[in-house]
């Protein structure tokens, strides 16, 4: 609905709940008109669903280096990947770019505006995924869905984008993310609600303008799903997900929490003095709602967590983009 470039923000995801906004690009001036959103909620892991659909689900971190990411095991045929940026730490706006999509596995990287190219290079966030395989299904809990790619073809004009199948239902469903990199000038591919039909749908790729008007983009591929209807889809879990882990040495550290048990007061022990890094330390509980939180403090930072009540609870350190978890018993 707004025109303006933009991406979407997710935050606070729990087991029943998440919070996501339209995050414009830093050089405007962040306000957009209400905008639809389709999402797809899985728990990490490798799934196939009733109608025999393939999907896996995880998370990474990503920096503005491109790097690798791997399947558990090889798709039996190129997939489509649906990333997305969880719990954004930058203030700077971003965006999640893929390329070299296999059945093994694909390459992503953050990207933010070209007027803030230099300012990007200590960036490391979060992003999680869906990967699904092509596919085409007649029936489900959901009625009809597709999941499919277009050809190399969407650039800053309209594509028409044709459906296999009709959608008839007024509450379809549809995302979707580009599955290339040709051009390197930042930006996504976007769809007009009003061009969403039972049969099909406009997409055009969407540059941001920060540093020139110039928005003409090469050739892209768009990855997408389409659903008859909000609902479930049910399936088998092969196995569970498995963050795929940095590889950069220097970004990890150790945390010891003492003492655990706890009962009024905790500390958290750093392994190696983080300088004046900002981050956070949140408690969650076992439902994955946020019971506390407070900034990193130093070395040493002591935490009151008298107002808590007996329990198990995850403890979630997190550091310029960097993550360690613990489980804390509160007597």
């Amino acid at each position: 609905e707004g025109n303006q470039p933009a991406t979407i923000y997710v935050r606070n995801v729990g087991g029943d709940r998440f919070q996501w906004r339209v995050a414009e690009w830093n050089y405007l001036d962040g306000l957009h008109n209400p905008e639809n959103a389709g999402y797809i909620v899985v728990d990490a892991g490798s799934y196939t669903l009733d109608n025999g659909t393939r999907v896996v689900a995880d998370k990474t971190r990503a920096s503005t280096s491109w790097k690798r990411v791997d399947f558990p095991e090889a798709f039996s045929q190129v997939p489509v990947i649906m990333p997305q940026l969880t719990n954004p730490k930058s203030k700077y706006t971003l965006d999640v770019r893929i390329k070299n999509v296999t059945t093994t596995g694909f390459e992503l990287r953050v990207q933010g505006e070209e007027k803030n190219t230099s300012k990007l290079k200590n960036i490391r966030e979060r992003v999680g995924y869906i990967a699904m395989a092509l596919d085409t299904v007649a029936s489900s809990e959901t009625g009809p869905y597709e999941i499919g790619t277009t050809p190399n073809a969407v650039t800053e004009r309209n594509f028409q984008l044709q459906f296999s199948q009709a959608y008839t239902n007024e509450e379809r469903i549809f995302l979707g993310h580009d599955q290339t990199t040709n051009g390197g000038d930042p930006g996504n591919v976007r769809y007009r609600s009003d061009s969403l039909t039972a049969s099909g749908v406009q997409v055009f790729f969407q540059e941001e303008r920060s540093k020139d008007t110039e928005i003409v983009h090469v050739a892209e591929t768009f990855g997408y799903a389409i659903f008859n209807m909000p609902g479930n889809l049910t399936g088998t879990k092969i196995n569970e997900g498995d963050e795929t882990p940095d590889t950069d040495a220097s970004a990890s550290f150790e945390i010891k929490i003492y003492p655990n048990p706890a009962q009024n007061n905790l500390v958290l022990s750093f392994s190696k003095d983080m300088g004046a890094q900002e981050g956070e330390i949140t408690i969650f509980n076992l439902f994955g709602k946020e019971v506390l939180k407070q900034l990193y403090d130093g070395f040493e930072t002591g935490m009151d967590i008298s107002g808590l009540e007996r329990g198990l609870y995850v403890l979630h350190v997190e550091i310029e983009g960097r993550t360690v978890r613990k489980m804390l018993m509160k007597n």
